[in-house]
């Protein structure tokens, strides 16, 4: 910017006006450009600062670091604060200024995108239905205000997110994130030997097993397994884009411990789930056979390095035989009893966040879903369940079209290429271990969503400058999919 504001001062004669005449600077050449390089820099800088996107977003950048390092419980003091709430409180207020006041600007465009659409729609669905529910309380107490929490980062994503810097710097601050939660048990663990969490489930042997250090995000050893694999596939992707030499050690380096906390989980969905993350990079590389030799390879050498009690866990998954067998049979005992709630009320459904308190009433086990299948079942009915589904498809055709534009621009091993590839697999990865765990109120499926749906635009509304991804001159489009003008 400041080499194309002295070229044009460079064009007129200085220290003249076209209207005016002459005029006397008072400063010597060099000093004149200098002087107001510095100021139009400065002032850039401030209104950098002052733009309501950009101040959005740093507060969305740090409402996503409190939501994920759950900072209230870890400084006490914060907690009486409900900083995380105030702040996401905020940011919605926030977005819907900003579309009521300007009727006819881009973030109504975003509103009108056939994700945004489908996901709005889930939403009244739930308010619509809760005179329906069996429990209405439990729904606007729990169930909505869980969601409206998750469901705020798909909003958050798609307004604060506009350009590839914002979006490689969010990426990078997920990424610490999540290597903080997997990082600091595993760590505490080496220190003091504490793994956190106790199982009975191996034949009255007590199998200790790790877990965060929170009772959030990764606050159980499976959702501490499938964070593990998250930040695995995060740095395996990104291996391909930054070439830096500080940027590739620091990934490399991320797999072996991950690969560790993965281990010291002991959780079986866990590593299924890292078993198809696996693959499906193997299937996406260029080098399909060394890919698969080395994965051979790797986890034979982890299987040789685990303890007897890790080995008989993985083993119960296809032994009968063995301890740790009937923990795994009672999960699928568990979803067939969800299954057969859900055909109580199936069009319906109890409502959203009622898994629980369904499940004790009517089976006496106060128990959360094991299955993001039946629990969206159950709770929302068989219509709710067709519209997440939905929603979920459109973000998978969000990241085709990205696939698309980058093959069609021959920016195969660009950013957005690989991005999307990226947000693939973690929902994909997703999905599977959604079989033995979760529900629709986790911010995945939203935050993911969003993503989609920015890689989308910021694609669509930027030429190729070269074949490193980076984004070049914007241009006005229109992609309905995407439901902007730029």
């Amino acid at each position: 910017m400041f080499s194309e504001v002295t070229a044009k001062f460079k064009s007129i004669k200085l220290g003249t006006s076209p209207r005016k005449g002459p005029v006397n600077t008072g400063l010597p050449s060099a000093m004149f450009y200098k002087t107001t390089e510095l100021n139009i820099g400065k002032e850039r800088i401030i209104a950098a600062v002052k733009s309501p996107s950009n101040i959005g977003y740093y507060l969305f950048l740090l409402f996503t670091v409190i939501y994920f390092m759950n900072l209230p419980y870890r400084i006490a003091s914060l907690a009486p604060l409900h900083i995380g709430m105030i702040l996401n409180a905020l940011l919605l207020l926030a977005i819907l200024f900003s579309v009521a006041s300007r009727p006819s600007g881009p973030e109504n465009g975003l509103l009108r995108s056939s994700t945004s659409l489908l996901l709005l729609l889930f939403v009244f669905y739930m308010i619509l239905t809760i005179p329906m529910s069996k429990w209405p309380g439990t729904v606007m107490k729990k169930g909505l205000l869980e969601f409206l929490k998750v469901g705020s980062f798909y909003f958050f994503t798609i307004f604060f997110i506009d350009t590839q810097q914002k979006l490689e710097r969010f990426m990078f601050v997920y990424l610490l994130c999540i290597w903080m939660i997997c990082f600091e048990p595993f760590f505490a663990y080496l220190g003091t030997g504490y793994l956190g969490y106790v199982d009975y489930s191996m034949g009255g042997t007590p199998f200790y097993r790790l877990t965060g250090l929170t009772n959030k995000i990764g606050g159980n050893p499976n959702g501490l397994a499938m964070l593990s694999v998250q930040a695995g596939l995060i740095a395996y992707f990104y291996l391909h884009y930054y070439k830096t030499k500080a940027a590739r050690i620091l990934l490399f380096a991320s797999f072996p411990f991950l690969f560790a906390v993965l281990i010291l989980t002991g959780s079986r969905s866990g590593f299924l789930t890292a078993v198809v993350a696996v693959v499906l990079c193997i299937f996406k590389g260029k080098h399909k056979i060394i890919g698969f030799l080395l994965a051979i390879a790797a986890i034979l050498f982890i299987w040789t390095q685990m303890g007897d009690m890790n080995k008989v866990r993985y083993e119960s998954l296809i032994e009968k035989n063995v301890a740790g067998r009937a923990s795994a049979e009672n999960r699928i005992e568990h979803i067939k009893k969800a299954f057969n709630l859900f055909l109580n009320r199936p069009v319906f459904g109890y409502g959203i966040g009622t898994f629980a308190e369904v499940n004790f009433n009517y089976t006496g086990e106060a128990l959360v879903s094991h299955s993001l299948y039946t629990g969206v079942l159950v709770e929302v009915g068989i219509l709710g369940f067709l519209l997440f589904f939905i929603y979920l498809k459109s973000v998978f055709k969000n990241l085709a079209l990205i696939r698309q534009k980058s093959i069609k621009r021959g920016e195969e091993n660009a950013y957005f290429f690989q991005f999307s590839h990226l947000i693939s697999v973690l929902l994909i990865t997703q999905l599977v271990f959604a079989l033995w765990a979760g529900n629709s109120t986790y911010y995945v499926w939203y935050l993911n969503g969003g993503l989609s749906v920015v890689g989308l635009r910021i694609l669509s509304r930027t030429v190729p400058n070269d074949k490193t991804g980076r984004a070049g001159k914007e241009v006005p489009t229109y992609d309905r999919d995407i439901g902007s003008q730029n």
